[in-house]
């Protein structure tokens, strides 16, 4: 799922709008990605924090042999549930938008 914010968004009320959606209209047992374009990295942030209790990012899995993270722009990659998907590996692809590819392994 692909899902865009602009800079008039509200960020709890675009959280809590997704995860109605997911709740409503998403299978229980459903292995789910959700791409965000969020206007700042800062929004991106505050939703991270907001989807946390749900749903991992892929910045948490992005890093090299040091332990040192990618930073974070405006595009983020978020997975879930944690009992069906697990983050092997993610890294940040050189683009004006930061995009993100990520690894997962989706548990059966």
């Amino acid at each position: 799922m692909l899902v865009g914010l602009n800079a008039q968004s509200d960020v709890r009320d675009a959280a809590r709008t997704l995860l109605s959606y997911i709740a409503t209209d998403v299978g229980a047992n459903a292995a789910i990605i959700i791409g965000v374009q969020a206007p700042t990295a800062q929004v991106g942030d505050s939703l991270a924090t907001l989807l946390r209790a749900a749903y991992s990012t892929a910045w948490e899995c992005v890093g090299n042999e040091n332990g040192e993270r990618a930073p974070a722009g405006s595009l983020r990659l978020f997975y879930g549930p944690s009992a069906r998907l697990r983050c092997m590996s993610a890294r940040v692809v050189e683009t004006n938008g930061h995009a993100i590819a990520a690894q997962l392994l989706v548990g059966r």
